[in-house]
């Protein structure tokens, strides 16, 4: 956030001892916004900051000029790139938010043959919410050894699935070759994969 801040910042025509300033601000704003812890920490490193340009602060009245009320006159004469900066990176926040699919705690095998219903393999916990992407594809890959080595058959394809709470795909790969296992990235390739086989799962859907 605070890197985002700072380049968004950095197009307008803000001098730059007050920039760095303006950065922490927009950062405290946007992670109070999104109720992040760092709002804390960003707002005290901005009065720090403020405290080390005394040039920058104006006296408020002579009986409260105040570094509190002088920094508070600073950052409002900079309230409409705050405010603009600070939306921008919330939007972006949750554009991302939206396309990101996140995990599920289901993982589903399917191993086809040429004829017949194919093998299916399934696991479900709650530590796949823990997960990061990289120990989820270890896990997926790592279940696909186990089932092949337990059954000890040679699948024309062997699929693999995890799927989120919303039956969306989060991840698939084909593993028909596990030792070179091939993820695969289109949507529509990952749904109509699922489609076509997750009735012969185990669990209803």
């Amino acid at each position: 956030i605070n890197q985002l801040a700072s380049w968004f910042l950095s197009m307008f025509s803000i001098p730059s001892q007050i920039l760095e300033v303006l950065t922490h601000t927009v950062t405290s704003v946007v992670c109070k916004a999104i109720g992040s812890a760092g709002a804390e920490v960003s707002r005290y490193l901005s009065a720090g900051l403020l405290q080390g340009l005394p040039q920058l602060i104006p006296k408020i009245g002579s009986t409260t000029g105040t570094l509190f009320g002088g920094a508070w006159a600073v950052l409002m004469g900079y309230a409409p790139w705050i405010a603009l900066v600070a939306g921008l990176i919330l939007v972006a926040l949750k554009l991302s938010d939206k396309k990101k699919v996140k995990f599920g705690r289901l993982v589903y095998l399917f191993g086809t043959r040429l004829v017949g219903s194919p093998d299916t393999g399934f696991a479900g916990t709650y530590d796949m919410y823990d997960m990061n992407e990289a120990q989820m594809r270890a896990f997926i890959i790592e279940f696909a050894k186990e089932l092949l080595h337990e059954l000890g058959v040679a699948y024309v394809n062997l699929w693999a699935f995890n799927i989120n709470n919303d039956d969306e795909v989060a991840l698939m790969f084909d593993l028909t070759n596990i030792n070179n296992p091939v993820e695969i990235t289109d949507k529509t390739i990952q749904q109509t994969t699922w489609d076509s086989l997750k009735h012969f799962a185990d669990e209803p859907f």
